[in-house]
Protein backbone atom coordinates (compact mmCIF):
# COMPACT_ATOMS: atom_id res chain seq x y z
CA UNK A 1 0.00 0.00 0.00
CA UNK A 2 2.64 2.73 1.30
CA UNK A 3 4.57 1.64 -1.88
CA UNK A 4 1.78 1.71 -4.57
CA UNK A 5 1.09 5.58 -2.97
CA UNK A 6 4.61 6.46 -3.17
CA UNK A 7 4.36 5.74 -6.70
CA UNK A 8 1.57 7.59 -7.44
CA UNK A 9 2.97 10.89 -5.66
CA UNK A 10 6.48 10.50 -6.98
CA UNK A 11 4.62 10.12 -10.94
CA UNK A 12 2.37 12.83 -9.71
CA UNK A 13 5.25 15.27 -9.25
CA UNK A 14 6.80 14.56 -12.36
CA UNK A 15 3.97 15.09 -14.18
CA UNK A 16 3.40 18.38 -12.90
CA UNK A 17 7.17 19.30 -13.38
CA UNK A 18 6.63 18.59 -16.87
CA UNK A 19 3.62 20.79 -16.83
CA UNK A 20 5.51 23.58 -15.97
CA UNK A 21 7.33 23.30 -18.17
CA UNK A 22 4.82 23.15 -20.90
CA UNK A 23 3.78 26.19 -20.06
CA UNK A 24 6.59 27.45 -20.75
CA UNK A 25 7.38 29.60 -24.47
CA UNK A 26 9.72 28.70 -26.40
CA UNK A 27 10.20 24.41 -26.42
CA UNK A 28 11.34 23.42 -28.84
CA UNK A 29 9.57 20.50 -30.91
CA UNK A 30 11.97 17.62 -30.25
CA UNK A 31 11.94 18.71 -26.43
CA UNK A 32 8.29 18.04 -26.70
CA UNK A 33 9.07 14.27 -28.00
CA UNK A 34 11.20 14.18 -25.23
CA UNK A 35 8.70 15.15 -22.68
CA UNK A 36 5.84 12.72 -24.25
CA UNK A 37 8.13 9.71 -24.16
CA UNK A 38 9.29 10.76 -20.11
CA UNK A 39 5.50 11.01 -19.33
CA UNK A 40 4.41 7.64 -21.39
CA UNK A 41 7.40 6.14 -18.77
CA UNK A 42 5.25 7.53 -15.56
CA UNK A 43 2.26 6.36 -17.56
CA UNK A 44 3.58 2.60 -17.60
CA UNK A 45 4.49 3.04 -13.65
CA UNK A 46 0.81 4.12 -13.12
CA UNK A 47 -0.39 1.12 -14.92
CA UNK A 48 1.69 -1.12 -13.05
CA UNK A 49 1.26 0.12 -10.27
CA UNK A 50 -2.85 -0.17 -10.71
CA UNK A 51 -2.41 -3.99 -11.44
CA UNK A 52 -0.53 -4.50 -7.99
CA UNK A 53 -3.13 -1.96 -6.03
CA UNK A 54 -6.14 -4.19 -8.02
CA UNK A 55 -4.44 -7.35 -6.54
CA UNK A 56 -3.90 -6.33 -3.20
CA UNK A 57 -7.89 -5.04 -3.42
CA UNK A 58 -8.83 -8.42 -4.63
CA UNK A 59 -7.07 -10.14 -1.75
CA UNK A 60 -8.66 -7.85 0.35
CA UNK A 61 -12.18 -8.75 -0.74
CA UNK A 62 -11.34 -12.28 -0.45
CA UNK A 63 -10.52 -11.83 3.35
CA UNK A 64 -13.54 -10.29 3.67
CA UNK A 65 -16.07 -12.16 2.09
CA UNK A 66 -14.49 -15.97 3.22
CA UNK A 67 -15.60 -16.90 5.98
CA UNK A 68 -13.36 -19.79 8.16
CA UNK A 69 -13.64 -23.31 7.62
CA UNK A 70 -16.63 -24.83 9.51
CA UNK A 71 -14.48 -27.97 10.36
CA UNK A 72 -10.01 -28.73 10.57
CA UNK A 73 -11.18 -31.59 8.21
CA UNK A 74 -11.38 -30.21 5.60
CA UNK A 75 -7.70 -28.80 5.41
CA UNK A 76 -6.25 -32.13 4.01
CA UNK A 77 -8.68 -32.49 1.12
CA UNK A 78 -7.41 -28.88 -0.39
CA UNK A 79 -4.60 -28.15 -2.84
CA UNK A 80 -1.39 -27.37 -1.59
CA UNK A 81 -0.70 -23.64 -1.71
CA UNK A 82 -5.10 -23.10 -1.52
CA UNK A 83 -5.13 -20.42 1.15
CA UNK A 84 -8.31 -20.76 3.55
CA UNK A 85 -8.79 -18.78 6.86
CA UNK A 86 -9.06 -20.89 10.41
CA UNK A 87 -10.85 -19.59 13.43
CA UNK A 88 -9.70 -20.75 17.04
CA UNK A 89 -7.56 -20.01 20.36
CA UNK A 90 -4.00 -20.40 21.24
CA UNK A 91 -3.58 -23.54 23.09
CA UNK A 92 -2.59 -23.33 26.49
CA UNK A 93 -0.62 -26.50 26.09
CA UNK A 94 2.00 -24.51 24.19
CA UNK A 95 5.40 -23.64 25.61
CA UNK A 96 5.99 -19.88 26.21
CA UNK A 97 8.63 -18.94 24.17
CA UNK A 98 9.01 -15.53 26.13
CA UNK A 99 7.99 -15.17 30.14
CA UNK A 100 4.61 -16.22 30.33
CA UNK A 101 3.83 -15.00 26.58
CA UNK A 102 3.12 -17.97 24.19
CA UNK A 103 4.46 -15.84 21.72
CA UNK A 104 6.28 -12.64 21.85
CA UNK A 105 7.81 -10.06 19.18
CA UNK A 106 10.51 -7.66 20.85
CA UNK A 107 10.87 -3.93 20.06
CA UNK A 108 13.68 -4.90 17.37
CA UNK A 109 11.17 -7.29 15.83
CA UNK A 110 12.62 -10.62 17.00
CA UNK A 111 10.51 -13.05 17.55
CA UNK A 112 10.25 -15.23 20.09
CA UNK A 113 8.10 -18.11 19.19
CA UNK A 114 7.30 -21.93 19.62
CA UNK A 115 9.22 -24.48 18.05
CA UNK A 116 5.63 -25.56 16.67
CA UNK A 117 2.09 -23.11 18.03
CA UNK A 118 -0.99 -24.97 18.11
CA UNK A 119 -4.12 -23.47 17.32
CA UNK A 120 -7.49 -24.83 19.20
CA UNK A 121 -10.48 -24.90 17.06
CA UNK A 122 -13.89 -26.01 16.98
CA UNK A 123 -13.39 -29.68 16.55
CA UNK A 124 -9.88 -30.43 16.55
CA UNK A 125 -6.30 -28.32 16.76
CA UNK A 126 -4.02 -27.12 14.09
CA UNK A 127 -0.24 -26.15 14.41
CA UNK A 128 1.87 -23.70 12.68
CA UNK A 129 5.08 -24.57 11.56
CA UNK A 130 6.82 -21.56 10.36
CA UNK A 131 7.43 -18.32 11.74
CA UNK A 132 7.72 -16.22 9.31
CA UNK A 133 4.06 -15.53 8.89
CA UNK A 134 3.10 -11.64 9.00
CA UNK A 135 1.47 -10.80 12.36
CA UNK A 136 -1.50 -8.44 12.69
CA UNK A 137 -3.50 -7.15 15.10
CA UNK A 138 -1.38 -9.31 18.73
CA UNK A 139 -1.99 -7.74 22.04
CA UNK A 140 0.42 -4.46 22.59
CA UNK A 141 2.81 -3.71 25.23
CA UNK A 142 3.72 -0.18 25.47
CA UNK A 143 5.71 -0.20 28.24
CA UNK A 144 8.24 -2.37 25.86
CA UNK A 145 6.95 -1.08 22.22
CA UNK A 146 6.40 -5.54 21.94
CA UNK A 147 3.73 -7.42 20.69
CA UNK A 148 2.40 -10.72 22.18
CA UNK A 149 -0.12 -13.25 22.38
CA UNK A 150 -1.27 -15.31 25.38
CA UNK A 151 -2.86 -18.74 25.88
CA UNK A 152 -6.53 -18.45 25.06
CA UNK A 153 -6.08 -15.60 22.83
CA UNK A 154 -8.56 -15.43 19.83
CA UNK A 155 -6.67 -15.96 16.71
CA UNK A 156 -7.66 -15.86 12.79
CA UNK A 157 -4.93 -18.00 10.64
CA UNK A 158 -4.37 -17.16 7.07
CA UNK A 159 -2.59 -20.00 6.24
CA UNK A 160 -1.71 -22.78 3.32
CA UNK A 161 -1.64 -26.75 4.10
CA UNK A 162 1.70 -27.90 4.96
CA UNK A 163 2.72 -31.37 3.59
CA UNK A 164 4.38 -32.44 7.76
CA UNK A 165 1.94 -34.97 9.02
CA UNK A 166 1.12 -36.20 12.74
CA UNK A 167 -0.36 -34.80 15.55
CA UNK A 168 -2.45 -31.77 14.85
CA UNK A 169 -2.75 -30.90 11.79
CA UNK A 170 0.05 -28.70 10.15
CA UNK A 171 -0.46 -25.28 8.75
CA UNK A 172 1.79 -22.83 6.84
CA UNK A 173 0.51 -19.67 8.26
CA UNK A 174 0.49 -16.37 6.12
CA UNK A 175 -0.83 -13.97 8.31
CA UNK A 176 -1.75 -14.62 12.20
CA UNK A 177 -4.29 -12.17 13.11
CA UNK A 178 -5.61 -11.79 16.79
CA UNK A 179 -8.84 -11.17 17.44
CA UNK A 180 -12.32 -12.76 15.96
CA UNK A 181 -13.82 -13.52 12.50
CA UNK A 182 -15.87 -10.40 12.58
CA UNK A 183 -13.07 -8.13 13.50
CA UNK A 184 -10.73 -9.42 10.92
CA UNK A 185 -13.24 -9.27 8.19
CA UNK A 186 -14.07 -5.61 9.00
CA UNK A 187 -10.18 -5.27 9.23
CA UNK A 188 -9.73 -6.25 5.92
CA UNK A 189 -13.34 -4.02 5.01
CA UNK A 190 -11.73 -0.74 5.99
CA UNK A 191 -8.65 -1.49 4.32
CA UNK A 192 -10.78 -1.67 1.18
CA UNK A 193 -11.61 2.37 1.43
CA UNK A 194 -8.16 3.37 0.61
CA UNK A 195 -7.13 0.92 -1.85
CA UNK A 196 -9.87 1.68 -3.86
CA UNK A 197 -9.08 5.65 -3.66
CA UNK A 198 -5.50 4.73 -4.36
CA UNK A 199 -7.01 2.54 -7.91
CA UNK A 200 -9.44 5.79 -8.84
CA UNK A 201 -6.13 8.05 -8.16
CA UNK A 202 -3.86 5.92 -9.97
CA UNK A 203 -6.68 5.53 -12.86
CA UNK A 204 -7.11 9.07 -13.12
CA UNK A 205 -3.39 10.35 -13.14
CA UNK A 206 -3.14 7.95 -16.35
CA UNK A 207 -5.93 10.02 -18.03
CA UNK A 208 -4.11 13.15 -17.07
CA UNK A 209 -0.80 12.06 -18.93
CA UNK A 210 -2.52 10.81 -21.71
CA UNK A 211 -4.39 13.96 -21.81
CA UNK A 212 -0.77 15.99 -21.72
CA UNK A 213 1.10 13.79 -24.30
CA UNK A 214 -1.87 14.58 -26.94
CA UNK A 215 -1.53 17.83 -26.66
CA UNK A 216 2.66 17.58 -26.91
CA UNK A 217 1.51 15.63 -30.28
CA UNK A 218 -0.71 18.40 -31.65
CA UNK A 219 1.93 21.62 -30.27
CA UNK A 220 4.43 19.27 -32.26
CA UNK A 221 2.42 18.60 -35.47
CA UNK A 222 1.47 22.48 -35.37
CA UNK A 223 4.97 23.77 -35.32
CA UNK A 224 6.20 21.68 -38.01
CA UNK A 225 2.81 22.03 -39.94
Amino acid sequence: MFGSLFALLLSSLMVWLVYRLKSKTGVAPEERRWLALFLAFFALVLLVNMLFTYMGLSSLRWLANNAPLSSIADIPARAVAEPFIIEGKISSANERAFYDYVAYIDENGFRHLPSEMTVEVADGGCKIINNDFEARNWRWDSFRDAYYLLAEDEVIIVGEKAHEAGGPTPVRAVVVYGGDAEEFAGSAQFKMIPALVLLIANLAGVGVIIRLIFKFKLAVRSSEG
